[in-house]
């Protein structure tokens, strides 16, 4: 992954410049009553469950926005693209939204992310990030990137704190996929444990999200003496990672990321993650924004909301929130993306701001999986 990601740099600049030599075209022929805002994600691909959560939080709040007589007057209409959490279908879908006229992009897990952002970068277009989790996207000094999703060191130390205060265990093994996502969350599991001294990583597994049988990485787990597992990577693998090791009769407590804090990782664990402690985003079902949500989630798409939901969702609102400061056009990206970051916002997911790396400030909760649901617990 990262030599492809390597290779992709070597086109940031021919990417850029087309990128930016677009805006002139868009500013001649912008509509004044519409702005066009790309979604990307993976719709298609290994992350769709992600992707498809982005698509739809958005579009929710996008028809919202539009029926409350839109940003200023301004009808939001939104330009899809499925980047199949392929960083080099995203460089292409890149050099397509220069010709799309968009005033801002929303989405985009972390490979993609991280491929594409130094290109958004300098075509100056406010990227906002509901997926990724990889911290290079927000430790780059990228200007035009901000986080709604919680980066993976600060899950990381936040959780940690907890399973070692308050379930008292120290020993811990991590299964990870090989995404940049997973290497990236391994990296960072690493060095804080290292810093941290008061508990120990007995082994470190890593699976491919195309892998269907865990026992090695299970087994090898179970014989570090771990008295946890940690699994971080898409929610299809780690849940199949539990059910496996619960077939074995593998009696240890697992945790993860908000990662896996969805429906579909329910669906797949099938019963079988009872207890299972993970960092969440959070979706509070006593908020009711989250309700009226959740309501048009089971109207339009036969499903409830997650936190991916709400990370797009509340996206969405920033960036209309920016837009009626600053502006609709293509020309006011400068000045969106400033007021983007020095905004605070309370929708879905609670009190959110921005510092000055585009990482979302907010609280990481701890839930729980109690009777096949997500608990909130601290």
């Amino acid at each position: 992954m990262e030599n492809k990601v390597s290779k992709i740099w070597t086109y940031c600049l021919l990417v850029a410049a087309i990128l930016v030599m677009a805006v002139s075209v868009c500013l001649v022929g912008a509509k004044d009553k519409e702005v066009a805002v790309a979604v990307v994600g993976d719709i298609s691909g290994p992350l769709a469950s992600f992707g498809n959560d982005n698509l739809q939080g958005v579009q929710i709040a996008a028809d919202e926005i539009n029926a409350a007589g839109g940003i200023n007057g301004v009808k939001i209409v939104l330009k899809v693209f499925d980047e199949k959490n392929d960083p080099v279908e995203a460089v292409k879908i890149a050099q397509r939204i220069g010709d799309e006229c968009v005033a801002a992009i929303l989405g985009s897990g972390s490979g993609p992310a991280l491929a594409t952002g130094p290109y958004y970068e300098r075509a100056g277009i406010p990227f906002l990030l509901t997926t990724s989790s990889n911290p290079k996207a927000t430790s780059s000094g990228w200007k035009y990137v901000s986080r709604v999703q919680l980066d993976d060191p600060g899950q990381i130390r936040r959780l940690t704190e907890y399973v070692v205060k308050k379930l008292r265990i120290t020993k811990i093994a991590l299964l990870y996929d090989t995404t940049d996502f997973g290497i990236g969350s391994r990296d960072a599991m690493v060095k804080i444990f290292q810093e941290r001294g008061d508990v120990k990583l007995t082994t470190t597994e890593a699976w491919k999200v195309t892998d269907i049988d865990f026992g090695t990485q299970i087994l090898n787990a179970q014989r570090s003496g771990a008295q946890a597992i940690w699994t971080i990577g898409v929610g299809d693998g780690c849940a199949k990672i539990v059910k496996q090791a619960n077939s074995m009769g593998v009696k240890v407590q697992f945790l993860g990321n908000t990662s896996i804090g969805n429906q579909k990782f329910l669906d797949l664990a099938a019963g079988t993650a009872e207890g299972m402690t993970i960092t969440w985003g959070a979706v509070d079902l006593k908020n009711p924004r989250v309700l009226e949500i959740d309501r048009k989630m089971r109207e339009r798409y036969s499903r409830t909301i997650d936190v991916f939901v709400a990370h797009a969702y509340d996206a969405m609102y920033i960036l209309a929130e920016a837009m009626k400061k600053a502006g609709t056009t293509t020309a006011n990206r400068p000045a969106i993306q400033e007021a983007i970051r020095a905004g605070s916002y309370n929708y879905s997911l609670g009190p959110l701001s921005f510092d000055k790396t585009g990482h979302n400030i907010r609280h990481i909760y701890i839930a729980k999986i109690v009777k096949g649901k997500f608990e909130i617990v601290d």
